[in-house]
């Protein structure tokens, strides 16, 4: 008798969940009890994984960067080109506005290469993280390329119409 009240007890417990009765009384055999306990927290287990699953599996939003480039001075330069990157590869270049500003919008997250570069200038570069959805700022300075000049020296000057090179034999007399 107590089997058999068991039994219904856990077919009912079956038909709740969406088992059929017939199902449930070929797995509760002898042990209606330890099996429902078992199925109970199966169930648990399930529901809690349920429930804190996306709190793991959260994506990162991507970002926006604004880059500013500035001369030793801190003036900003104007159509100095940024480039970012990730590697292996760019994702993109800007030119900076009279700000000396260039903005990159949707980055996803991740570490990134900034660099930038304009003639008669040193290149600069910078590393930047992006975190979901936040903005981020980056200043990059510009300093001048050391620049070499040369003159050339000869050792005799060419001799100029009309005057005699001193120590010369010709006889020549200076006009003046």
């Amino acid at each position: 008798m107590h089997l058999q009240a068991g039994i219904r007890g856990y077919e009912y417990n079956c038909t709740v969940f969406g088992f059929p009765a017939s199902c449930c009384r070929l797995v509760v055999g002898v042990r209606p009890q330890k099996t429902r306990i078992r199925r109970d927290g199966l169930a648990l287990v399930a529901l809690l994984l349920l429930v804190f699953t996306p709190i793991h599996a959260q994506v990162c939003a991507p970002g926006g960067l604004r880059v500013f480039v500035t001369d030793s001075q801190e003036s900003p330069v104007l159509g100095a080109d940024v480039a970012i990157k990730s590697d292996p590869a760019p994702l993109g270049q800007h030119v900076t506005s009279s700000e000396g500003t260039a903005d990159f919008n949707r980055l996803p997250c991740g570490s990134w290469q900034v660099s930038a570069f304009k003639e008669g200038f040193e290149p600069a570069m910078k590393t930047v993280n992006i975190a979901t959805g936040s903005p981020a700022e980056v200043r990059l300075t510009l300093n001048p390329k050391a620049q070499a000049t040369s003159v050339d020296v000869a050792d005799e000057l060419p001799p100029v119409e009309g005057y005699a090179a001193p120590g010369s034999r010709s006889g020549a007399v200076a006009r003046g």
